[in-house]
């Protein structure tokens, strides 16, 4: 309900406007399959970890997923809105001498983060943006450890919360159609954990209103949840489709 309500509050005003020729708009579908690395804190076996996955096993990995983001420019402000949902598990066998066999860890993770940016730098398509925002998490993990020495532990963990953002954005034109876009963020708080994520990729122009752009994003997720510490990386390789008008 937050997520929704967060989305609401960005895309409705942003429609509001739409009349107003200074405002601009790009609308975003995004394809993101991430690796999931986890580092999870157990009761019988210390801190578990897994690894990310790649290839094939990476996409048989994922059950669901989601993601777009929808922007308005006008002048040098931006506001800006991203949505992002995904399902997937991560498996890994245990170190040499730990006291489990395997551990494995499901994800059910959204996101929702939503930026007010304004631009420090402007010079012949070279953009520099500074800002905040938050990032709002629904976050479910199933966390299944198989024991060697000791019995099997499974446990699950959910949590619902918002970190405050401060954010870059930066746009590099290589020529009239080829652009590098490159973002970064960083938030949380001291008591609870901590969030950020970078992105780097190449936009490619087809037109005034089409591009789309091939690149790299990570994320990471550090939280106590339920007294237990819990550290997920995210991060694989992204294509994108966007609409401006």
């Amino acid at each position: 309900m937050k997520t929704s309500l967060a989305v609401l509050a960005l895309v409705l005003p942003g429609a509001a406007m739409a009349q107003s020729a200074d405002w601009t708009y790009k609308a975003t579908i995004y394809a993101w399959v991430p690796g999931l690395s986890a580092e999870i804190e157990t009761l019988n076996f210390g801190t578990v970890e897994v690894g990310p996955k790649s290839g094939s096993d990476l996409l048989d990995s994922l059950d669901m997923a989601f993601m777009g983001t929808f922007s308005a420019t006008r002048d040098k402000w931006t506001f800006a809105g991203d949505l992002m949902y995904a399902s997937l598990a991560s498996t890994s066998p245990a170190p040499i001498g730990a006291l489990y066999e395997s551990a494995t860890v499901s994800e059910d993770l959204s996101a929702f983060s939503g930026y007010a940016l304004y631009r420090v730098y402007g010079n012949n398509g070279l953009n520099v943006d500074l800002g905040a925002g938050f990032r709002n998490f629904n976050l479910g993990l199933d966390v299944a450890v198989a024991g060697a020495l000791l019995p099997d532990e499974n446990f699950t963990l959910d949590d619902t919360w918002t970190d405050p953002l401060i954010a870059a954005k930066v746009a590099i034109p290589f020529t009239d159609r080829f652009s590098l876009q490159s973002f970064a963020d960083y938030g949380g708080t001291s008591d609870t954990g901590t969030t950020w994520q970078v992105y780097a990729g190449v936009e490619y122009a087809f037109s005034p209103a089409w591009s789309t752009q091939l690149g790299y994003r990570f994320m990471n997720i550090s939280r106590d949840i339920k007294g237990r510490d819990v550290s997920l990386d995210l991060e694989g390789a992204v294509f994108a489709v966007s609409y401006t008008f």
